[in-house]
């Protein structure tokens, strides 16, 4: 009997994707095709494998996953000869001891637990340079990563009105009184956003109103949409325009049913003037900016939270902007 196409699949969208290849593979050189799902723990969280069998992420089993994978690969080639293991076991060693009888390993071009923008996962790495048999690694973002390197790279913009010795004076003032750190009372906050003419509400009545919840598009229903957007400072021109754009409710800032475009430019400085503070400032460690309001006449803070550490534990800024307010 000729030697099986052997994929790999983890529940990832990648791996799920390396079957369609492979049951072409299969079909095409008239071999069988063998599914295998090696992993370290009984715990799979892929979304669209989720909905596809209908179950929360939190409950897909191996068995889940190899149930989707046979019945993606059966979709287009129904005739060929399908088996299927599940192996409590590394995946590169499982995959590799697969390919020394096989006439091809397939694997997605990374998992579920690699870094987006890597070219490779260790997995896929680790097969690709040590199998006994040819090994196709699937490209499956390939296009839309070329196009993201291809984009514009973008000028970090010369910021006014920054008072950026003002803003170490505040730091290190703080960070003497409270060397482990924290968070910075209200009018602290208000004293170092002033510093980059970030348009906020006076200390005194942000303090005595908060905002509700149910008055500005975010909060909760951000964090269920997932509706979210990431870059690292320092933020160019491009850098700002593509977070504010890719956000599905996007819509909203340009105007909808009659209402007019929101204070665009306003967010803009709001984001890069935030990002100069994240430069300024190797103390800090989280800036909470919620909510946001936007309107046509401008945009201001209405509250914000931020936590300082000394430079030695310093941990990931998180620059979160809520969600626009139009009126």
């Amino acid at each position: 009997m000729s030697l099986p196409v052997v994929v790999g699949v983890d529940g990832s969208e990648p791996s799920v994707r390396a079957v369609d290849r492979t049951a072409d593979e299969a079909a095409r050189h008239g071999v069988p095709l063998r599914i295998v799902h090696a992993y370290r723990w009984d715990r799979h969280e892929g979304a669209s494998l989720a909905r596809e069998i209908g179950k929360p992420s939190g409950h897909v089993t191996s068995d889940d996953i190899l149930v989707v994978a046979t019945r993606r690969a059966r979709r287009h080639h129904p005739d060929i000869p399908v088996t299927t293991e599940a192996v409590a076991e590394e995946p590169e060693y499982v995959l590799l001891r697969e390919a020394r009888h096989a006439s091809v390993v397939i694997v997605g071009h990374r998992g579920r637990g690699e870094l987006a923008d890597l070219p490779l996962g260790s997995v896929s790495l680790a097969v690709a340079t040590a199998a006994d048999c040819p090994v196709i690694v699937t490209l499956a973002h390939a296009a839309r990563r070329a196009a993201w390197l291809a984009r514009p790279v973008g000028t970090v913009p010369d910021v006014d009105d920054i008072d950026t010795s003002r803003a170490h004076a505040l730091a290190d003032d703080f960070l003497g009184r409270q060397p482990d750190g924290g968070w910075l009372d209200p009018r602290a906050c208000a004293e170092l956003l002033s510093c980059y003419g970030i348009p906020q509400q006076p200390w005194a009545r942000t303090a005595s109103s908060a905002p509700s919840s149910s008055s500005v598009r975010g909060g909760t229903a951000t964090e269920v949409l997932a509706d979210h957007a990431a870059r690292l400072a320092p933020l160019t021109g491009q850098d700002v325009h593509d977070l504010i754009t890719a956000q599905r409710r996007v819509p909203l800032l340009f105007g909808t049913q009659g209402g007019g475009p929101l204070d665009l430019e306003g967010l803009e400085r709001v984001l890069h003037r935030l990002s100069r503070m994240a430069v300024d400032l190797p103390q800090l460690a989280e800036a909470l900016f919620n909510p946001v309001p936007a309107t046509p006449g401008g945009v201001t803070v209405l509250d914000a939270r931020i936590r300082l550490l000394p430079v030695g534990r310093r941990t990931p800024v998180r620059a979160d902007c809520a969600e626009e307010e139009q009126t």
